[in-house]
């Protein structure tokens, strides 16, 4: 088995395919979503590639990662890194530049050298490649934003949607909230935890400028101001309102 890590800036090559017929195989990804935090710039994944050999001149498979399309360009899709491919029958890739609202499709080249576009061809996979989503851990957003208040009202009503990916529920996360309204004017204010999963509703008032940030579970108590917000942030959104 051999392992490496994704490494870029490698120099473009004009891409030429030999004739020789590519070798049957499987891309598969460790997992097909990668939940990447909002405090987090990317995420990680692992991609296994699996097939016999190459021929000669065939030495090195390298990965690569066609984005938002399931077209093919070793000359311009992402590429991870290459491998000599020894005694082993497979080896595992690691791509650490993965974004959000991004889907990645993996693939393998068998090539005659380890920089990206050399002369070689697809290690044809026996179904779809290796398929992963980046997203956020927790789609969230508030409705409507900004809110209007009505005339002569002090604030108005506005709906918070949540909808976790299979990692989380409303019972495994923690709100905190941050607000330019006395008496919360400055400080980060743990909100607690969401008894409802998908949607909740809040009173918000004239002026207001708010963060709200959903963090992974900590117990911390609801209307309690602490010091600073946890080193993990699931996702945020700000909102604000208009008269």
């Amino acid at each position: 088995m051999k392992r490496f890590v994704a490494t870029l800036g490698f120099a473009f090559l004009a891409l030429t395919t030999f004739s020789a017929i590519a070798q049957t195989g499987t891309v598969q990804a460790s997992s097909n979503f990668v939940d990447i935090p909002y405090s987090s710039p990317t995420g990680t994944v692992e991609v296994k590639i699996t097939a016999s050999r190459p021929a000669y001149p065939f030495f090195y498979v390298c990965l690569y990662a066609s984005v938002n399309t399931l077209i093919r360009n070793p000359r311009t899709d992402q590429f991870i890194g290459c491998s000599e491919w020894g005694s082993a029958d497979y080896f595992i890739g690691v791509d650490s530049s993965l974004t959000v609202d991004n889907a990645y499709y993996f693939y393998a080249m068998e090539q005659d050298d380890v920089y990206q576009g050399a002369p070689g061809t697809v290690v044809q996979t026996d179904s779809r490649p290796g398929t992963v989503a980046a997203r956020r851990p927790i789609n969230l957003s508030i409705s409507p934003n900004p809110a209007t208040i009505p005339p002569g009202a002090p604030s108005t009503t506005v709906t918070i949607s949540q909808n976790p990916s299979s990692t989380y529920s409303a019972a495994n996360v923690s709100w905190y909230g941050v607000n330019n309204l006395p008496p919360y004017t400055g400080k980060i204010w743990c909100l607690g935890t969401p008894s409802v999963l998908y949607t909740t509703t809040a009173n918000v008032g004239s002026g207001e400028r708010s963060t709200l940030y959903v963090a992974p579970y900590d117990g911390c108590t609801a209307g309690t101001s602490v010091p600073s917000l946890p080193a993990v942030i699931l996702n945020e959104v700000s909102f604000s309102t208009t008269n």
